[in-house]
């Protein structure tokens, strides 16, 4: 699943560029990857695709609260 697709499905309602900042920086590529690359697959350190994974997209969303407050 991209990058731009994640945010989809973690039901991101704010802005793109940001969205993927805030994504890139959870599973730890920085804030630009994504923002330059928003149609590369999400996956986490260990190649393992994020959206796989059983506690996601609620860490997502749980990290990109936090960042926003």
């Amino acid at each position: 699943m991209t990058a731009r697709e994640f945010l989809d499905y973690a039901g991101w309602g704010g802005e793109l560029e940001k969205g993927l900042a805030i994504l890139g920086q959870y599973v730890g590529r920085g804030s630009d990857y994504y923002v330059s690359f928003p149609d590369t697959e999400v996956l986490t350190e260990d190649g393992e695709p994020l959206s796989e994974l059983p506690d996601e997209p609620a860490g997502f969303q749980e990290y990109a609260d936090a960042y926003s407050e």
